[in-house]
């Protein structure tokens, strides 16, 4: 079966976010939802052979797939696998927790760099920047963010470092897989069956897919000079939420840019102002990233796909050295995606 894959990441087109267009979503595509375990051997075809048998779509190269039949043997062979598969984050960049927000250009009356959540007693705003060149942390007290309140302490709270404001969010992804296959076949035709289901809790929170993979490969010699035969794999994908990327202020990543030092992850995990759900989201320190948990938990971007690519077969063998091969096929490919975006995201 040979069949164009379209691997394009989709946007909403939202050009309010920054960089002009809301993250992008990797929605997949038919490669990508192949059943592994349906998966034979794969070739790799380069240079002018590629183009003379697909044409300009192969001209920097084709890989060609083939899927497993079945095998003459006695009676029918049943194979059922399982495993699990765990995704932990190893390595991470090497972040500063020795100073905390701020330009670098704020200065008390002995020349001392200091920090205000608003403007205070202590000076002007300095809490409404991404960047870390604020005070350096060693025992100070300032006015800074107090979640209770949701804007200023009322008193002076320790200038402190959070280090695991990163770390916390994450999660270890958990993906399982099952699969059971029958085959058998004798002189006079082949058959192989296969159901497979995948279930995955990505390291993103709410974030994760769950699909379902049937697939069929039968071949029968009917006659002295015919043999017919069919190849039909189906598969059905669903999540709730797949996750955006790239460099925007829509993506984690992003956020994961510019999160700075002093600022606790568990303040952002409300998501909403007292008395504004669903309306004023909490981010009060920049403009420039999103709430993490908004991102997350309400600007979902759910999937429910289908696809079904199929043939069937016929081989005439007309004379010897000559054959005919009749053949129809089956490719159809059909995604329903959303994207919701809350009321106040960037």
């Amino acid at each position: 079966m040979e069949y164009l894959v379209n691997n394009e990441m989709t946007t909403s087109g939202s050009s309010s976010a920054y960089g002009g267009n809301d993250s992008p979503i990797d929605y997949g595509n038919g490669i990508s939802d192949l059943n592994a375990n349906d998966i034979e051997s794969v070739t790799v075809l380069k240079g002018p052979g590629a183009t003379a048998l697909y044409g300009s779509r192969a001209a920097n190269g084709a890989l060609i797939i083939t899927t497993k039949s079945g095998k003459a043997s006695k009676g029918l062979g049943v194979t059922y696998t399982s495993n699990v598969s765990l995704d932990v984050i190893q390595r991470w960049p090497d972040y500063q927790y020795e100073y905390g927000q701020g330009s670098g250009k704020s200065f008390d009356d002995e020349g001392n760099p200091y920090y205000s959540f608003g403007s205070s007693e202590d000076g002007s705003n300095t809490g409404s920047t991404s960047s870390a060149w604020g005070p350096r942390f060693n025992g100070q007290y300032f006015f800074q963010y107090d979640p209770e309140l949701e804007g200023q302490s009322a008193e002076r709270q320790l200038w402190q470092a959070y280090p695991d404001n990163r770390r916390d969010f994450w999660r270890t992804g958990v993906t399982l897989n099952n699969n059971v296959s029958l085959q058998g076949g004798s002189e006079k035709g082949n058959m192989r069956a296969s159901v497979g289901h995948q279930k995955n809790e990505w390291l993103m929170p709410n974030t994760g897919f769950e699909r379902i993979t049937a697939s069929i490969n039968a071949d029968f010699q009917i006659s002295e000079k015919i043999k017919i035969g069919s190849v039909i794999n189906y598969n059905n994908r669903k999540s709730d939420n797949l996750p955006g990327a790239y460099y925007n202020n829509g993506s984690i990543s992003y956020f994961m840019i510019f999160q700075n030092p002093n600022i606790s992850l568990d303040w952002y995990r409300p998501i909403w102002m007292q008395g504004q759900d669903q309306i004023q989201k909490i981010a009060p320190f920049s403009s420039f990233i999103d709430n993490p948990y908004l991102i997350a938990y309400e600007a979902t971007n759910p999937l429910d796909s289908d696809q079904i690519v199929g043939n069937i077969f016929a081989n005439i063998n007309l004379a010897p050295n000559l054959e005919l091969m009749l053949r129809t096929s089956l490719n159809t490919y059909s995604q329903d995606r959303a994207q919701q975006r809350p009321y106040s995201i960037n």
